[in-house]
């Protein structure tokens, strides 16, 4: 996630935030990610594969704007 690292760009970091991934099987959202103190405006975070076909940003308690949200596959979809 970046939220804008260079001045004069934004930069107000998620400090709570939830990611969460749709699961077929329980249909319904499972967290994947819950932060909570964050003070990073570039996070970087890596978690165990799962199989989805949608994901969710939920930033609690303050306003926000969003530059880039990167999510990557672990396999190859298309050559």
């Amino acid at each position: 996630m970046w939220t804008g690292a260079d001045p004069p760009a934004y930069k107000q970091p998620f400090a709570n935030f939830t990611f969460s991934a749709w699961s077929v099987e329980q249909n319904k959202w499972v967290s994947v990610v819950v932060r909570t103190g964050n003070t990073d405006p570039t996070l970087a975070v890596t978690f165990p594969p799962v199989t989805t076909s949608k994901v969710r940003l939920e930033v609690i308690g303050q306003d926000v704007r969003l530059f880039e949200l990167e999510v990557y596959s672990t396999i190859t979809l298309f050559e």
